[in-house]
C-alpha cells in the first residue's frame, strides 16, 4: 500500500483461485501468533469436518518468496491435523502478504477478532511489513486514535502474557479489560498474576475478581493475590458458600474474610499430614510458620482492642 492509495486500489490488485487442495505440510504458518487458539472451537470443527467434510476454505497467499502462506484458517488446519488429514481446501490469493493481510483485516466475515487480536495484526503490519499509522487508519476507515489504542493494548503486555492469551489460558477480553490497566500500573505485577495462574489459567470473570481484589488490597495481601491467585479464588468461593457477602466491604473486612478462609483451609490440610513421615526440617518449618501466624493474629487482636478502646 502506497501513500494516497484507497482500499479499492489495493484490493483490485489481489486475485484469487477458489477450491485448491494443498498439502498441509506445504503451509507456511508465519502468522499463527496473530490469533487465539480456542480449544473448544477446534473440537467443534473436528466434529463438523468428521461428519460433513471441510465446509469453509482457508485463505492462503502465493508468497513472492515461494510457498503457501496461511492468512486465515489456523484453527481449521489444527482440526484437520488432529483428524490425521493430509490436505486442506484453500482459496489462494495472488499478491503480497501486506496487501493480503490488509484486505483480510478489513473484510473478514468469519469469527471477529478481539481487540487484542486486532492489535497483533496491526502490529505485524506496522513493524514487519512497513505499513504506517496513517495508512492503517486510512485503510481501516478508522481514526489514528483507534489504531493507536489497539496497538497500545499489545505494546503494554509482556510476551509471557501475550503467549498466555494465544494459548487460551487468559481470555483476550479479560486481558484487554483487566490486565492492560494492571500492566499500565505495574507491568511486573501483571506478569506475576498470570504466572501464578499457571497452566490452568482463569476465566474472564475470575480475572475480573482478581483485579478488583488487587485494586482494593495493599502490602502483603496484594502479594498473596499475585503469587497465589488460584488459592485466593478458592478462598473467595469458600466464603461465598458460608454466608452472604457484605455490600461495599471495607478492605479490613475483605482481609479478615480471606484470613478465615485460609485458616480453615490450613486446618483441613493438617488432618492429612503424617508428621511421623515428615523430615525434621519440614516439622521445624511448620512450627516456625505457625508461630509467626500466631504472633500475627495476636498483633491483630491487640490492634482491634486498641481501636475498640478508642471509641
Amino acid at each position: 500500500m502506497w501513500p494516497g492509495e484507497t482500499r479499492s486500489n489495493v484490493e483490485s490488485r489481489l486475485s484469487s483461485v477458489i477450491g485448491m487442495q494443498i498439502d498441509l505440510h506445504q503451509l507456511n504458518r508465519r502468522f499463527e501468533g496473530l490469533r487465539v487458539i480456542d480449544g473448544r472451537r477446534v473440537s467443534q470443527l473436528m466434529s463438523s469436518i468428521a461428519e460433513f467434510g471441510q465446509l469453509a476454505a482457508v485463505l492462503v497467499i502465493d508468497s513472492d518468496a515461494g510457498g503457501w502462506v496461511l492468512i486465515d484458517g489456523y484453527q481449521r488446519v489444527i482440526a484437520l491435523e488432529k483428524l490425521s488429514r493430509d490436505t486442506v481446501e484453500a482459496t489462494v490469493m495472488f499478491g503480497n502478504e501486506r496487501e493480503a493481510l490488509l484486505a483480510h483485516l478489513r473484510n473478514e466475515t468469519a469469527r471477529r477478532r478481539s481487540a487484542i487480536e486486532e492489535g497483533w495484526l496491526l502490529r505485524e503490519l506496522r513493524d514487519e511489513l512497513g505499513v504506517s499509522l496513517d495508512e492503517l487508519a486510512a485503510y481501516m476507515e478508522r481514526s489514528k486514535s483507534w489504531v493507536s489504542r489497539r496497538l497500545g493494548l499489545v505494546d503494554l503486555l509482556s510476551d509471557e502474557i501475550q503467549q498466555a492469551i494465544r494459548d487460551g489460558r487468559v481470555p483476550a477480553h479479560a486481558a484487554g479489560k483487566y490486565l492492560v490497566p494492571l500492566a499500565r500500573a505495574n507491568g511486573e505485577q501483571a506478569d506475576r498474576l498470570v504466572a501464578g495462574l499457571g497452566a490452568s489459567g482463569a476465566t474472564t470473570r475470575q480475572i475480573g475478581r482478581l483485579y478488583a481484589a488487587w485494586r482494593s488490597a495493599d502490602g502483603e495481601l496484594r502479594d498473596r493475590i499475585l503469587d497465589h491467585p488460584l488459592m485466593f479464588l478458592r478462598a473467595e468461593e469458600a466464603l461465598s458458600l458460608s454466608g452472604p457477602a457484605f455490600d461495599c466491604d471495607p478492605p479490613l473486612l475483605h482481609d479478615l474474610e480471606y484470613l478465615v478462609a485460609i485458616a480453615h483451609r490450613a486446618a483441613s490440610r493438617v488432618r492429612h499430614v503424617d508428621m511421623t513421615q515428615a523430615s525434621a526440617r519440614v516439622r521445624d518449618e511448620i512450627d516456625t510458620r505457625f508461630g509467626e501466624a500466631r504472633r500475627a493474629f495476636e498483633r491483630l487482636g491487640r490492634e482491634l482492642d486498641t481501636v475498640r478502646a478508642d471509641r
